[in-house]
């Protein structure tokens, strides 16, 4: 079964900058080869793994520059529908907001039983 880092295509090496991390992050992201940046390092990030609860968080925080490299993979985790976690947002709420940024949903992961996973790219990455 493949990791989380796995699943998020984490390489050996990669700065990863984890925003809004939950209390298990540690337990749920397992052993991985990334060096983790800062949530408020001005260092450019290969990934950034956005968490957001709700769609007021959703919006304050996916419309801020993610200081992410050019072509780099922004991730976003929200809570599943059966997670414990009460949410007003899906993956389709989440895909209809990210497209008004200029954003677009490329693929989805399964994180644990409580996190999904949204890989979204700018429409110029195409």
């Amino acid at each position: 079964m493949k990791t989380v880092a796995q699943k998020l295509f984490i390489k050996s090496g990669m700065k990863v900058r984890v925003i809004a991390k939950p209390e298990n992050f540690s337990e749920i992201f397992g052993s991985h080869d990334a060096v983790i940046v800062s949530e408020r390092s001005r260092e450019l990030a290969d990934l950034v793994l956005l968490f957001v609860r709700d769609r007021e968080e959703m919006e304050a925080r996916l419309g801020k520059p993610q200081i992410l490299q050019p072509e780099g993979a922004l991730w976003l985790a929200y809570p599943k529908g059966t997670s414990k976690l009460k949410s007003d947002i899906h993956r389709d709420s989440i895909r209809e907001y990210a497209a008004s940024l200029g954003l677009e949903t490329v693929s989805i992961i399964s994180v644990d039983e409580t996190w999904s996973c949204l890989r979204l790219k700018t429409t110029q990455q195409k």
